[in-house]
């Protein structure tokens, strides 16, 4: 199915479709995976000896390059499966970069057409980048978690050399030079997380760690108490995003929906089992909808987590008249 795009004056089909695996494919390359398609310019004319570079969209992997026939075609087989960059182009003509996944035994087919002016679309690039930062990311994981700080901090740069802003990239990396000893790698990662996500109270801990060692009681006060605030600040927004929840559960209960108002209740206390509340409006649908055994136990709950609250003389009433 071809579609059109505009870009200004720039006008270009593109293709891009998954078929069946030829039968003229070898079995070798049965293995792999194939591409193909038809380069053209904007006046659709086949273009001949255009190149046709095939890129790993990892930026690891093999790269190709393959020309057009007299006709504008190509065909490249034998690629191992994963997802590519295609681009082509020819003398000052350029085509729009795509990014495909290849499987094994299946054909890919991208036709591009060539245009003067044309960039490279930044995306693609930056989508390589995030893959790649990720890989690293993991195995820097895994890297610490076997006690092998130092590959750790290795794996941690690669993925900072992709994705410079990465918050946990830079945390993690933190992490790994205090477990090294390495304070002042430990502080310039830690105070690069706080750069790029100010709300990032564990990495303030992290700093307060970090000047406790090297002896500097007053850096570390202040990155503790920025820590708390930070810390508090989070909880008071998330006790009030819970509340507004819990509010929208009570409205369809008080409007007698009890089964809707338990389901949105379930919803709520996956979120956080410990917000008191929410058992005790749970106990409420609960007693309403006749599950009365579940109704004590949320009861009981709410009184497990908060014994003076509001709503604390109903649930031990209600418990009363559930257990005689």
């Amino acid at each position: 199915m071809f579609g059109r795009v505009h870009r200004g004056q720039l006008v270009w089909s593109v293709c891009v479709a998954v078929l069946a695996g030829s039968a003229a494919v070898s079995a070798a390359a049965q293995e792999a995976g194939v591409l193909r398609g038809r380069v053209v310019d904007e006046q659709q004319r086949p273009v001949a000896d255009a190149q046709v570079a095939i890129r790993s969209l990892a930026g690891d992997g093999e790269a190709a390059t393959v020309e057009t026939a007299a006709d504008g075609t190509y065909t490249r087989a034998g690629i191992a499966a994963g997802l590519y960059t295609v681009t082509a182009g020819k003398a000052d003509l350029r085509g729009d970069m795509f990014r495909v996944r290849i499987r094994s035994g299946r054909t890919v087919q991208v036709n591009v057409q060539l245009a003067a002016g044309r960039r490279d679309a930044a995306w693609i690039a930056e989508l390589g980048d995030r893959e790649a930062a990720s890989r690293a990311f993991a195995a820097g994981l895994r890297a610490s978690r076997a006690n092998d700080h130092a590959s750790a901090i290795e794996e941690f740069m690669r993925a900072i050399a992709r994705t410079p802003d990465c918050a946990a990239c830079h945390y993690n990396l933190a992490i790994a030079h205090t477990e090294l000893d390495q304070l002042d790698g430990a502080e310039t990662a830690f105070r690069r997380v706080v750069e790029i996500t100010p709300e990032y109270s564990a990495a303030y801990y992290g700093l307060a760690s970090v000047y406790t060692r090297q002896g500097r009681t007053a850096d570390a006060q202040a990155a503790r108490d920025e820590a708390t605030r930070l810390a508090r600040e989070r909880l008071v927004e998330r006790r009030r995003l819970l509340e507004e929840a819990l509010q929208q559960g009570v409205a369809r209960l008080e409007a007698g929906d009890a089964r809707g108002a338990l389901a949105d209740l379930e919803t709520l206390l996956r979120r956080d089992s410990s917000f008191g509340p929410t058992h005790y409006w749970l106990g409420v649908a609960g007693l309403r909808a006749g599950a009365t055994d579940q109704a004590a136990a949320h009861f009981r709950r709410y009184l497990q987590i908060d014994g003076a609250g509001e709503h604390a003389a109903q649930a031990r009433a209600a418990l009363a008249d559930l257990e005689p």
